[in-house]
C-alpha cells in the first residue's frame, strides 16, 4: 500500500462545505412545514376537535374541513355541526375563516387581521319540561362549588386586536315546545360587521347587526361597544314585526286571536355596568303599532281594532329612575262591546284566561325572570322616581254596543272619541290637563276638560255635554220599574272640583247647569203616557262635599204633562210604573179586615210603654231659590167611577220660591191653572215658622170651574146625574203663632142635577131640596163657612174642621130650612116661616101675618126653584068653639052674643102632641131617611130632634049655656082650606110668583089639629 496515500483522508469534505447544506436544510424544512401546515396539521386538528368537543360537549359535532395557510396564518373551518341529542343542531356554520398576524405574537397584543363567519346557524329550545337544550351545558360549565367569599374576581380578558370581525348569512332559531302549539321563530339573515374590534380596555368597537325573521320583521343595530368596562351604545331599529305569528305564546291561556298587526321599534340604548357604575338608558325611542285586529277564533267580526298607535320616549334612565315619555298617540280605536243573552260582555270574556289550566309558556317565564333581574340589578339605588308624559293623544275611537240581555237588544253607538292629556308627571307642582270629546248616538256631543295637580292631589273638571239621547236606557227600566222611556235629552254644562289635602277631609264641588229635554215616559203594558216634558233645567247649581250642602238658583219645567189614573182594581198607574205596590181600596184597613181607627194604637203596641218616635233622618242643607213649572197638563182619570171620570188642567202653572230642607216650615208659592172645558183657579201662599210672629197664609181662588167632569162622582154619592154646574171659590187661611183662622167662601152657579140612577153609596138625603133652597134667582149658591181652631189641639184636623162645617150647614138647611131662609128677609133662626097662625074660628089676615106672609113670598121669590105647599089646620075644640059662639050670636039677634076675647096664641100651640115639628119632601115615617140622618150627620142634628118638645094644651075657657050646637068634621075642614086658600092668595097677590108653585094640600078625612097654615117646601 501507498504510504502516501494510505495517511490521506478518504471523505474530508471541502472547505465551507457545511454552509453549503443549510438552505438544503431549509427547504427541506420548509416543505416539511409546508407539509405539515398544509397537508397534516388540517385533518388532526380537525380529527382532534371533533373529538375533543364531542367529550366536552356530549354531543355529536362534525367538522367537514380545517386548511390551514402556515405562511399567512390563515385559517379556514368549513362545515362544523354540532348536533344536540334530538338530532337538531345546537352550533353550525359554514366556514370560518381567520387571519392571524404571527408577528403580533412578539409584541402583543395579538391581533387578527380578519375573523370572518359565513352561514352561521345557532338554535335555542326550551323543551316541554322547561329545560333548555343547553341546559346540561349551563349546569357542567356554569356550576361552581365555591362560595362567594372562595370565588375570585374573574381574570381579565387577553389583548386582542381584530382588525376586521365579520358574520355573514347568519341563523338563530328560537322554539318553545311548552305550548300545546309549538312556537317556532327564525332569525335570517343575520349579517354583523365590526372594524377595528379590540379587547384592550378603553377600546371602542364600532358595530353593524342587521337580520331578519320569519314573522316578517327586519331589524339592525348599529353602534359601540366597550367590553371593559362592559358598555354598549347604538341604535336598534325594528320594522314590520307581525302579530300573527306569536299566537303560539298566547293561546292555551287566552280566548282571544290577533288576527293582523305588526310592531315597529326604533331606540338607541346605552347600558355600562360596573363596579362603581350602572347605567341602562334609552333614547329617541318610538315604538308603533299599526292595523291591530283582535276577535274571537270562531267568530267574523273583530272585538278591538286600532289602526295606530305610536309612543315616542325621548329619554328614560333605569338607574336615575327616570323616565320622559314625549307622546302616547292613538288613532282609529274600534270596540265592539257585545253583551250576550247570559249577561256576559264578549270583550271583557274575551281577555279572561280559558277554563282549562295552562302553565305560562316558557318564553314568558323567560321575559319575566328577565325582566325581575333587570329590576333587581338596579334596585340599590335609592332616588326618587320621576316620570313625565307630555301628552297622551286618543283620535278617531269609537265604540259600537250591543246588548242581548234586554228585549228588543239595545244598540249605541260612542264615535269621534278624542281624548288628549298634557303634562302629567310625579312631580309635585304637575299640573295636567286632560280634554275628553265624544259624539253619544250620532247626536249628543261631549266635551270634557281636566286639571289636575299633585300636591296637593286636586282635581278640576269641567264637563260639556249636550242633548245626549237616553233612550236607549228604555229597555233597561224594565230591571226596576213598568216604564218606557221612550225619548229623553240630557245636558250638562259646569265645572267640577275635588281637593284632598293632607290630613283633611277632601273638599270640593260641582257649578253649572243641568238640563234634562224632551222627556217622554210610558206605562209599559199599554204604551199609555205617563211623564214628560219639553224641558227641564236646573240653573246655576253650587254644590259643596264638605261641608255637603247644594244651592240652586232656578229649577225650570217648561211644559210637564202628567197622566195620573186611578185603576178599577185600586192601583194608581204612576206607582204601578214605579213597581210601588199600592191600593187605594185598602188603605186605612186593618190587617183583620175591619176599619182601621185613626186613633186605634197598633196591635202590638202597649198602652203603658209607647214606643220611642224614631228621630227624622238630616237632610243636607239644599236651598232652592225658585222652582218654575210653566204650561203643564194633568191629566186625571178615575176609573174606579161608574161612569169614569176625567179632569184635565191646561195649562198649570207653579212657582215655589225660597225651599230649603233646613228650613222646611218656609217658603212661597204661586200655583195657577185652567180646567177644561172652563174654570180658572189660583193658589198661593207664604209659608214661616207657626211659632215665629210672621203669619202663614193661604188662599185658594177659583173662577167657573166647570163641574161636567165630577158627574161620575155627583152620581154615585149624590145618586143624580149632573147636568150642569160650575164653581167658584174663594178660601183664605192664616195661621198666626199656632193660631188658625178661615174663611170659606163657594158658590156653585147653575148647580142643575138630571134623573136619578141607582147608587149604592148615594146618601139618602132630599139633596135636590137642599139646592134649591140654597140657590138664589140666578141660579148661584153662595156658601161662607169660617173655620178657626189651635194647631196644638191634638183632636184639630183642617180636613176634618172644614167639611165638618158644611156638613153641618148642609144639615141645618135640610132639619131648619127656613131658619137658613129667613136671612134673605131679614128674619133670625127664631122666627118661625114655617107656619101661619090664625085667632080661633078665624081665616082672615092680619096685618102681623100679612107681614109674615110677605117675608115667605120674597123667599119664593129669590128662590125660583123652590115650591110651597099648604096644608091648613082646624083644632075641635078651640076653633070649635068659636064656630058655635059665632052660630049663637047668629042665632039670638036682640040680644047681642058676647064676643069671646081673641088672645094671641102662646109660642107653640099649634103644635100639636104626636106631630112633627117640620116637614119635609120625605115622609116623616121614612125609617130609612132617620137612619141615614143619624148615621150621616152630626150629633147635633139629632139632638136638635130630641130637643122638639111639644107644649102642652092651655085650658079651654069656660063658656055661658048655649044651644046645643054641633061642629061637624066637614065644618073643620072647611075652616082649615080657607086658611090655605087665605094664605095662598096672600102669596100670589104681588104677581111674581107662579100660581103653580104654591099649592094646596087636599084634606080626604079631619084636618090636622092646630089652627095655622102649615108650609112645605118641594
Amino acid at each position: 500500500m501507498d504510504r502516501k496515500n494510505a495517511t490521506k483522508p478518504v471523505d474530508a469534505p471541502p472547505r465551507g462545505g457545511a454552509w453549503r447544506r443549510w438552505p438544503l436544510r431549509i427547504a427541506i424544512l420548509l416543505v416539511l412545514y409546508t407539509v405539515l401546515g398544509f397537508l397534516v396539521v388540517p385533518p388532526i386538528v380537525r380529527a382532534v376537535a371533533a373529538s375533543q368537543l364531542r367529550k366536552l360537549l356530549e354531543r355529536d359535532v362534525k367538522i367537514e374541513k380545517v386548511r390551514f395557510n402556515p405562511f399567512t396564518f390563515v385559517a379556514e373551518v368549513d362545515g362544523l355541526a354540532i348536533t344536540d341529542p334530538d338530532g337538531e343542531e345546537l352550533l353550525a356554520w359554514k366556514q370560518v375563516r381567520v387571519d392571524f398576524q404571527f408577528t403580533s405574537i412578539f409584541h402583543g397584543p395579538w391581533r387578527v387581521r380578519e375573523i370572518t363567519i359565513i352561514g352561521p346557524a345557532v338554535r335555542a329550545q326550551i323543551n316541554p319540561d322547561y329545560s333548555f337544550n343547553f341546559s346540561d351545558l349551563i349546569e357542567k360549565f356554569g356550576s361552581s362549588d365555591e362560595s362567594d367569599a372562595d370565588r375570585e374576581e374573574p381574570a381579565p380578558m387577553p389583548l386582542l386586536v381584530i382588525d376586521s370581525l365579520e358574520i355573514r348569512d347568519g341563523t338563530a332559531t328560537y322554539a318553545d315546545l311548552t305550548a300545546s302549539t309549538p312556537f317556532r321563530l327564525r332569525i335570517h339573515p343575520v349579517n354583523l360587521r365590526a372594524p377595528d374590534f379590540s379587547t384592550v380596555p378603553g377600546h371602542t368597537n364600532n358595530f353593524d347587526l342587521q337580520g331578519a325573521t320569519d314573522a316578517g320583521g327586519q331589524f339592525s343595530f348599529a353602534g359601540s361597544l366597550l367590553l371593559t368596562p362592559p358598555e354598549i351604545h347604538g341604535r336598534f331599529d325594528l320594522q314590520g314585526l307581525n302579530l300573527t305569528n306569536f299566537t303560539a305564546l298566547y293561546q292555551d291561556f287566552a280566548r282571544f286571536q290577533v288576527r293582523d298587526g305588526a310592531i315597529a321599534l326604533a331606540t338607541e340604548p346605552h347600558l355600562r355596568l360596573s363596579s362603581s357604575n350602572r347605567l341602562a338608558q334609552i333614547k329617541n325611542t318610538r315604538f308603533a303599532l299599526r292595523d291591530l285586529k283582535v276577535g274571537l277564533p270562531d267568530a267574523t267580526e273583530n272585538l278591538a281594532e286600532l289602526d295606530a298607535l305610536t309612543v315616542e320616549v325621548p329619554s328614560a334612565d333605569a338607574w336615575q329612575r327616570e323616565a320622559h315619555v314625549r307622546g302616547v298617540l292613538i288613532d282609529g280605536v274600534r270596540l265592539a262591546v257585545h253583551r250576550e243573552p247570559n249577561r256576559q260582555i264578549e270583550l271583557i270574556e274575551a281577555a279572561k284566561p280559558t277554563e282549562t289550566t295552562h302553565a305560562a309558556p316558557g318564553s314568558a317565564q323567560l321575559v319575566f325572570t328577565a325582566f325581575t333581574n333587570a329590576i333587581a340589578l338596579f334596585s340599590g339605588n335609592t332616588n326618587v322616581g320621576v316620570a313625565r308624559l307630555d301628552a297622551f293623544v286618543l283620535t278617531n275611537a269609537a265604540v259600537n254596543v250591543l246588548d242581548d240581555v234586554p228585549t228588543p237588544p239595545v244598540r249605541a253607538t260612542v264615535s269621534d272619541i278624542a281624548l288628549t292629556v298634557r303634562n302629567v308627571s310625579t312631580l309635585p307642582d304637575a299640573a295636567p290637563t286632560a280634554r275628553l270629546s265624544l259624539v253619544w248616538q250620532t247626536n249628543g256631543p261631549l266635551a270634557v276638560e281636566l286639571t289636575a295637580k299633585v300636591n296637593p292631589p286636586t282635581l278640576e273638571v269641567a264637563i260639556d255635554l249636550e242633548r245626549w239621547d237616553l233612550s236607549v236606557a228604555d229597555a233597561y227600566l224594565a230591571d226596576f220599574a213598568r216604564a218606557r222611556l221612550d225619548q229623553a235629552e240630557l245636558s250638562i254644562n259646569g265645572r267640577a272640583r275635588l281637593e284632598v289635602p293632607d290630613g283633611a277631609e277632601p273638599s270640593g264641588g260641582f257649578e253649572g247647569e243641568v238640563h234634562l229635554a224632551n222627556l217622554k215616559t210610558l206605562h209599559h203594558t199599554n204604551d199609555a203616557g205617563l211623564l214628560g216634558w219639553d224641558a227641564l233645567s236646573v240653573r246655576g247649581i253650587k254644590a259643596n262635599l264638605h261641608p255637603l250642602g247644594a244651592t240652586i238658583d232656578q229649577i225650570e219645567v217648561v211644559s210637564p204633562i202628567l197622566w195620573g189614573i186611578l185603576h178599577p182594581n185600586g192601583t194608581v198607574n204612576l206607582l204601578t210604573a214605579a213597581n210601588i205596590t199600592n191600593s187605594v181600596v185598602t188603605a186605612g184597613a186593618s190587617t183583620n179586615g175591619t176599619p182601621a181607627s185613626d186613633n186605634a194604637p197598633p196591635a202590638d203596641a202597649s198602652p203603658a210603654a209607647p214606643a220611642a218616635a224614631a228621630s227624622p233622618p238630616t237632610l243636607p242643607p239644599v236651598y232652592i231659590a225658585t222652582l218654575l213649572l210653566t204650561n203643564g197638563v194633568l191629566h186625571l182619570a178615575d176609573e174606579m167611577s161608574e161612569p169614569h171620570a176625567r179632569i184635565t188642567v191646561n195649562p198649570l202653572n207653579v212657582v215655589l220660591r225660597h225651599l230649603s230642607t233646613t228650613n222646611l216650615q218656609s217658603g212661597d208659592f204661586e200655583i195657577s191653572g185652567k180646567f177644561e172645558p172652563a174654570g180658572t183657579f189660583k193658589i198661593d201662599g207664604a209659608v214661616r215658622p207657626l211659632d215665629g210672629p210672621e203669619p202663614t197664609w193661604v188662599t185658594l181662588i177659583t173662577q167657573w170651574i166647570d163641574l161636567a167632569p165630577t158627574s161620575p162622582y155627583v152620581q154615585r154619592f149624590l145618586g143624580f146625574e149632573l147636568d150642569r154646574g160650575a164653581v167658584s171659590t174663594d178660601l183664605r187661611y192664616t195661621v198666626t203663632q199656632r193660631q188658625l183662622q178661615g174663611t170659606n167662601n163657594v158658590v156653585l152657579d147653575q148647580f142643575t142635577l138630571g134623573r136619578q140612577v141607582e147608587s149604592p153609596d148615594a146618601f139618602k138625603l132630599p139633596i135636590k131640596l137642599g139646592l134649591k133652597i140654597l140657590q138664589d134667582r140666578e141660579g148661584r149658591i153662595n156658601l161662607t163657612v169660617p173655620v178657626e181652631g189651635s194647631l196644638d189641639d191634638p183632636q184639630f184636623n183642617l180636613g176634618q174642621v172644614i167639611s165638618g162645617a158644611f156638613a153641618n150647614l148642609f144639615t141645618k138647611v135640610l132639619i131648619s130650612p127656613f131658619s137658613i131662609l129667613g136671612g134673605l128677609v131679614g128674619g133670625g133662626d127664631q122666627e118661625e116661616l114655617d107656619r101661619v097662625e090664625f085667632e080661633p074660628g078665624e081665616s082672615n089676615l092680619d096685618a102681623r101675618r100679612l107681614a109674615q106672609v110677605g117675608k115667605i113670598e120674597k123667599i119664593l121669590h129669590e128662590r125660583p126653584a123652590l115650591a110651597l105647599e099648604l096644608l091648613g089646620t082646624a083644632d075641635p075644640d078651640r076653633d070649635g068653639e068659636a064656630i058655635r059662639q059665632a052660630r049663637l050670636a047668629a042665632m039670638t039677634p036682640t040680644t047681642p052674643a058676647p064676643q069671646p076675647e081673641t088672645q094671641p096664641a102662646a109660642p107653640g100651640e099649634s103644635v100639636q102632641s104626636g106631630e112633627p115639628a117640620y116637614t119635609d119632601a120625605a115622609p116623616p115615617d121614612d125609617d130609612d131617611y132617620a137612619r141615614n140622618l143619624e148615621r150621616r150627620f152630626l150629633e147635633a142634628w139629632k139632638a136638635t130632634m130630641d130637643a122638639a118638645a111639644l107644649e102642652a094644651k092651655e085650658d079651654q075657657a069656660e063658656t055661658t049655656p048655649a044651644p046645643v050646637i054641633e061642629i061637624t068634621q066637614d065644618d073643620l075642614r072647611q075652616l082649615a082650606q080657607q086658611r090655605a086658600e087665605a094664605v095662598r092668595a096672600a102669596i100670589l097677590e104681588s104677581g111674581r110668583i107662579q100660581a103653580d108653585r104654591v099649592t094646596i094640600q087636599e084634606l080626604a078625612g079631619p084636618p090636622p089639629r092646630g089652627i095655622e097654615v102649615r108650609l112645605s117646601l118641594q
